[in-house]
């Protein structure tokens, strides 16, 4: 089972035994149903997009990428 799937069930957790205002995870979180679990706990969510999600993102990546391969700063 991948760890995100674990989220939802740990920010409940969580809320119960601690105060907290915000989460914060890495872009294999950046799901859509997380984000909204964490805002109805009345968090709020800082979690890094996953430029899989975002095609204009995951084009400027790549673009970056040879951008660098060009300038040999790999």
């Amino acid at each position: 089972m991948h760890d995100s799937r674990a989220a939802i069930p740990l920010a409940r957790l969580t809320a119960q035994r601690v105060t907290n205002l915000y989460d914060l995870t890495d872009s294999a979180y950046d799901a859509e149903s997380i984000h909204e679990q964490i805002r109805t706990l009345g968090h709020i969510p800082i979690i890094d997009t996953d430029p899989r999600r975002d095609i204009a993102q995951k084009a400027e990546l790549q673009s970056e990428a040879q951008r660098q391969k060009l300038l040999n700063c790999n």
